[in-house]
């Protein structure tokens, strides 16, 4: 079954939530002033989302995820921001399916039972 990025965005979100994880939207990407002025807002190929889970403890949870069409991948840019960020410790999650991102959060997440 084919998704829009929309679809596998709404599925991934409910499913993180339903995991009581806090999920916001990056707002990345070049916007303009009223005077046309153009804005670098983030940074390149940053990840649309992060979720932070509480855990309780002085550290929480966190992740970034992107999501794509089915069928469709990231770009060079993406794929350089989270293998950056991978590197770091920080774990960022791409899928085109809700099937896929949930393969890929529990083989990432440190405990990945609900």
């Amino acid at each position: 079954m084919k998704q829009t990025e929309n679809e596998v965005e709404d599925a991934v979100i409910r499913y993180l939530r339903a995991l009581a994880w806090i999920v916001r939207r990056n707002h990345v990407g070049v916007f303009y002033t009223r005077d046309g002025r153009p804005v670098r807002v983030g940074e390149p190929g940053e990840c649309d989302w992060r979720a932070v889970r509480p855990t309780g403890k002085p550290n929480a949870h966190y992740l970034e995820f992107e999501a794509k069409r089915t069928g469709a991948t990231p770009g060079k840019e993406q794929r350089e921001y989270m293998a950056k960020r991978t590197h770091q410790g920080i774990v960022c999650i791409w899928a085109d399916s809700l099937e896929m991102f949930v393969a890929k959060y529990q083989e990432a997440i440190w405990d990945a039972k609900p």
